[in-house]
């Protein structure tokens, strides 16, 4: 999923200098983007040259999502039924019609699956009419075949934001797919009694997350082996007892 290439930027490519420069490049789920050692932050590499953001995203998935737009413990025929569902869901959150969501998530399906093993997958878009993010969960009682490559998903996180927040989306999908992989934190969400505790669990998974990657920086963070530094969530896990 990802690819590096080391390049410094900036008026002495020394990271003492204290300017911002470019680490490396990032090939992510289809996008170039430019990580900065000193920040952690990205954006998109343009054809006239790297444009380094600002400021950091605030941006987590928590934070999109409401406890009106998870669904625990659902039954669904298809993987087209539970994007049908989700879609819908993001629909009410971000006030745009379920089609156009659907739509523009099918498309970005069948460029390549968006199931992550672990039994769940995040399909998501990135849409010119929306005006923020939004995020819908389902968790589903029994399995459903997700793709043509025998994928099997029982937790799904769909995703939906502004075209142009590129480096917003790439956040929210790198948290996703941590919170994801974590075997203790799915097994939790499985069994979470609400809407609210899903949120809460997931807020503080993320805020380890998020702590990680300010000590560590962001390309250490994608290279980081999935079982690598699993411990941390466990541990924040540990704390819900249901």
């Amino acid at each position: 999923m990802f690819s590096f290439r080391r390049h410094f930027h900036g008026p002495t490519g020394s990271p003492s200098s204290g300017a911002l420069y470019v680490w490396a490049f990032v090939r992510y789920d289809g996008f170039s983007v430019a990580c900065t050692r000193r920040t952690g932050w990205i954006k998109r590499i343009t054809t006239l040259g790297v444009v380094v953001l600002e400021g950091p995203s605030l941006i987590t998935l928590s934070n999109c999502l409401s406890p009106e737009a998870i669904v625990l413990v659902e039954t669904a025929p298809s993987a087209r039924q539970v994007m049908t569902t989700l879609a819908g869901l993001l629909s009410e959150q971000l006030g745009l019609a379920p089609e156009i969501i659907e739509k523009a998530v099918q498309q970005r399906e069948a460029t390549r699956s968006t199931a992550i093993g672990h039994y769940a997958a995040i399909p998501h878009c990135r849409l010119a009419d929306l005006p923020r993010f939004g995020a819908a969960l389902m968790s589903l009682s029994q399995p459903v075949r997700w793709d043509d490559e025998g994928h099997e998903v029982d937790l799904v996180v769909m995703m939906a934001g502004p075209l142009d927040a590129v480096a917003a989306h790439l956040r929210l999908l790198s948290n996703c797919s941590q919170l994801l992989t974590c075997e203790p934190l799915r097994a939790k969400l499985r069994h979470a009694p609400d809407a609210q505790g899903v949120i809460r669990l997931l807020a503080a998974a993320e805020g380890a997350v998020e702590t990680r990657r300010s000590r560590e920086g962001l390309l250490r963070e994608l290279r980081r082996d999935q079982a690598e530094g699993g411990d941390e969530l466990a541990d924040v896990v540990e704390r819900f007892t249901w």
